[in-house]
């Protein structure tokens, strides 16, 4: 008997991913489907009937998401907010009405969905719980030709988030792994909606690698400005101007206690560059020993500093690649005992800072933590050049996944 597979797509390029995906399954064993988050809107205003599966406070936590980065993007619009509030509402119930209707006809056993945080793939990995259908959850991987791919979920809420510092210990990574693995160079990612635009955006940049950074320093890496890891993820910090405020008050106390001259140095997140305007928020600080920079290589700005802070962005990773001390202020998947030093209450981050600064790095357990990360969580993958050939390890976890042998994010 053949398994029945829903892909889930939000964009075109997801569709065609997750076409490229289908094409290459075993026809023999697996029927697939496509369901397209604006197609779910118009059948569900043909479609009559009246069962909820969903309470409303649950549907209210999977719209929550998607309504605050509206509330971010039209900030101080109230009545426009109540307004897209009621269509998300209207939207959830006319989903769910459809969603339930085909995984009952198709007798589906798998949904793939990607990243799963707006509202139409979380009401669907949502209502496959209810419907006891497995789900996995895709998302970019933190290294190249990398995917994450989670029955849980991705990021702060996936499996790898829920392994302490003791799964970690028991790791034995090779001295050839880690050798690779510290040698990978880490891309920001950009949004694909926006990379015309950067290009664009970039060329009129004024070059600021000549920039004479600070012999000490913090580097501060902005993230988007609307993205899950700083609307969902990031529970003491609203958006990027707070993010600046809180670690600059923070480093000037650690200055203070330590008799020290750090200054922090800031790098605006290419995809939010020329759309968010912190211009006012630089003149706050144009006095104070605080550098914003654009166009500057990440790399070397971790390279130059002395320890790295972030909410929770893929630049810890990249930091923890060269052995330097992180600080995150979020929820993260890296978050782990002697990896990384975790703050949750801000009143701590100035004495977190200078117990990174002061005390040596965990070599050892950074190590184990990147090795599990790179061979035993993340999964081989390229969905910008498909082949077969590079994705055979995702058609593989689909496929134990419907056989039951992907136990590892249970």
């Amino acid at each position: 008997m053949s398994d029945n597979i829903l892909f889930f797509a939000c964009n075109s390029h997801q569709e065609e991913y997750f076409d490229f995906l289908a094409q290459n399954l075993d026809n023999d064993n697996y029927n697939t489907y496509f369901l397209k988050e604006n197609e779910l809107l118009r059948r569900g205003v043909m479609e009559f009937g009246e069962d909820n599966y969903l309470t409303k406070d649950e549907i209210e936590g999977l719209m929550n998401f998607t309504y605050l980065r509206f509330k971010a993007k039209f900030k101080g619009k109230t009545l426009l907010h109540k307004v897209y509030k009621k269509f998300l509402q209207v939207k959830a119930k006319l989903c769910e009405k459809i969603l339930a209707k085909f995984y009952s006809e198709h007798n589906i056993d798998l949904v793939v969905v990607w990243n799963g945080t707006n509202l139409a793939p979380a009401l669907a990995a949502r209502l496959a719980k209810e419907f006891n259908i497995e789900t996995l959850y895709f998302e970019s991987g933190q290294f190249p030709n990398t995917l994450e791919i989670d029955s849980q979920g991705v990021n702060a809420a996936s499996s790898l988030s829920r392994k302490g510092k003791d799964f970690f210990v028991k790791q034995v990574p090779s001295q050839e792994a880690l050798a690779k693995i510290h040698g990978i160079e880490i891309e920001t990612r950009d949004l694909r909606m926006d990379r015309l635009t950067n290009v664009v955006k970039k060329r009129q940049v004024q070059k600021q690698a000549e920039i004479d950074l600070p012999n000490d320093f913090l580097f501060l890496p902005f993230q988007v400005y609307t993205d899950t890891q700083v609307l969902i993820n990031s529970p003491n910090i609203d958006d990027m101007c707070e993010l600046v405020d809180i670690c600059y008050g923070a480093l000037e106390k650690f200055n203070q206690r330590n008799n020290k001259g750090y200054w922090l140095v800031v790098k605006e997140h290419p995809s939010d560059f020329g759309r968010i305007d912190y211009s006012d928020l630089k003149r706050r600080y144009e006095d104070e020993n605080i550098i914003f920079v654009t166009d500057y290589d990440v790399a070397d700005l971790i390279e130059a500093s002395q320890l790295v802070i972030t909410i929770n962005s893929s630049v810890g990773i990249e930091a923890l690649l060269k052995y330097k001390p992180v600080i995150t202020l979020g929820k993260a998947n890296y978050n782990v005992e002697g990896v990384v030093n975790h703050v949750s209450k801000l009143n701590q981050l100035p004495q977190q800072i200078a117990e990174s600064i002061f005390n040596e790095v965990n070599y050892e357990m950074i190590d184990k933590f990147l090795y599990y990360l790179r061979h035993g969580y993340l999964v081989n993958g390229n969905k910008e050049i498909p082949t077969r050939e590079n994705n055979y390890a995702v058609l593989e976890r689909i496929q134990e996944t419907l056989d039951g042998e992907y136990y590892e994010a249970k």
